[in-house]
């Protein structure tokens, strides 16, 4: 089955436009030369644009702190000088991730985006490299979908990054986008994509 999450509030956020985090996507440290995986380890159900299940795109979440390599995760550490070069990373997460997405909650976590930072207790900042997301649209897609026609009818022009629509507020009239619809949202009065293709950012799938 799958679990749609959606905006539920029209203010602007930091958030806008940014896309969700899963465990293959990468991070880096301000003071490490290493760009390790996330391991996500607070739930083994809820996946980002993978009706699948593929581990790869679990949703990371506030209390998934560990990384792929484990150990020196960030490589050598800049605030750790030695007559012989830097010393290995010692990675010891201070708390939770901040800056998360509180309005997607995954088991009652909220959810990692690209502008989430994890502050090291060795003084590192811990930020997001890459998302992990790929898009994936198919032949039947790119074939049917007329450039003008989708202009015309799609006024707002929703830009698809890789493939995949970013998270952000959506409002006016139905809108037709090419493999995918609009749906209007009854508790909120928004226009939330819909799809059964990992095209929408905004699906959540749980097997």
């Amino acid at each position: 089955m799958s679990t749609k999450y959606h905006m539920m509030s029209t203010q602007s956020s930091s958030h806008d436009g940014k896309h969700f985090v899963v465990q293959k996507g990468t991070c880096k440290c301000d003071q490490g030369d290493q760009f390790p995986k996330h391991i996500v380890s607070a739930h083994n159900k809820h996946f980002w644009n993978d009706s699948a299940g593929n581990a790869d795109y679990l949703a990371v979440t506030e209390d998934d702190l560990q990384f792929d390599p484990s150990g020196p995760s960030f490589g050598k550490c800049k605030l750790k000088p030695s007559s012989g070069g830097y010393l290995p990373c010692a990675y010891a997460p201070a708390g939770k991730w901040q800056k998360t997405y509180e309005k997607v909650l995954v088991m009652g976590k909220k959810c990692v985006t690209e502008v989430s930072k994890l502050q090291c207790t060795t003084g590192g900042k811990i930020t997001i490299k890459d998302h992990g997301q790929r898009g994936e649209m198919s032949k039947n897609n790119v074939k049917n979908a007329d450039a003008k026609v989708i202009r015309h009818a799609n006024p707002l022009r929703i830009p698809l990054r890789n493939g995949i629509l970013p998270l952000r507020k959506i409002r006016g009239t139905r809108q037709m986008l090419p493999g995918n619809y609009l749906k209007k949202d009854p508790m909120e009065g928004l226009l939330l994509p819909t799809s059964k293709k990992r095209v929408s950012e905004i699906l959540l799938s749980e097997k």
